[in-house]
């Protein structure tokens, strides 16, 4: 399918819907079953945003209705999923860095105990820049094209049924009898007069006897 508006970890909430479109039509065979550009509605169906020291964003989306033709189908597919970096080593990285420089500033001001007030000062530094930022969201912007596998059955009208049926070419009308076969015919009842019938014209040259 492919999104027509963009989701995110930062503004979305779970329960939130979206719309999208078929990306390439479904067949069987060479038969099209779905055209494509038909119009789906999915939901989100988890969010999370990422914490200040740990955890990963993540965005889990599914598919539940389809339509065309007018018609509407209820549907249930798999989860699409897509999740960010994890924070765990850059948050650690940041403070451990911050303590090292700490402890060498501590160390040439004053000594051994310098160095180790100097340990926490630069851990703490480290803490607070992490504190502060912010990781960066999970996006899926519009016109992604994502993948879904069906977990029940769906049964539609097939799109070259329909069209079949409401014309055999751009403007006919329908003709709901294909065939002699199948055109009605129409029959007296027993005791009702015979159809009217035109008669021939006279012929006014002739004699009449």
């Amino acid at each position: 399918m492919r999104l027509t508006e963009s989701l995110s970890s930062d503004v979305n909430e779970k329960g939130d819907t979206f719309l999208a479109s078929l990306s390439s039509p479904i067949m069987i065979g060479d038969r099209v079953v779905i055209p494509a550009e038909a119009g789906l509605e999915g939901k989100v169906v988890d969010v999370q945003s990422a914490g200040r020291f740990s955890g990963r964003p993540r965005v889990a989306v599914e598919i539940t209705r389809l339509t065309y033709n007018g018609k509407t189908y209820e549907l249930r597919s798999g989860q699409y999923s897509k999740q960010g970096a994890s924070r765990d080593s850059r948050s650690l990285a940041a403070i451990g860095g911050g303590a090292g420089v700490g402890a060498i500033i501590g160390a040439i001001l004053g000594g051994g105990r310098g160095a180790a007030i100097g340990s926490v000062i630069g851990a703490g530094a480290g803490t607070g820049v992490q504190a502060t930022s912010k990781a960066a969201p999970v996006q899926l912007p519009a016109e992604s094209v994502l993948s879904f596998r069906l977990q029940a059955p769906l049964t539609v009208i097939p799109s070259s049924t329909l069209q079949t049926v409401h014309g055999a070419g751009p403007g006919s009308p329908p003709d709901p009898f294909s065939s002699d076969d199948d055109r009605p015919v129409l029959k007296r009842r027993p005791g009702s007069p015979p159809p009217e019938t035109d008669a021939p014209e006279a012929n006014p040259h002739s004699d009449n006897k």
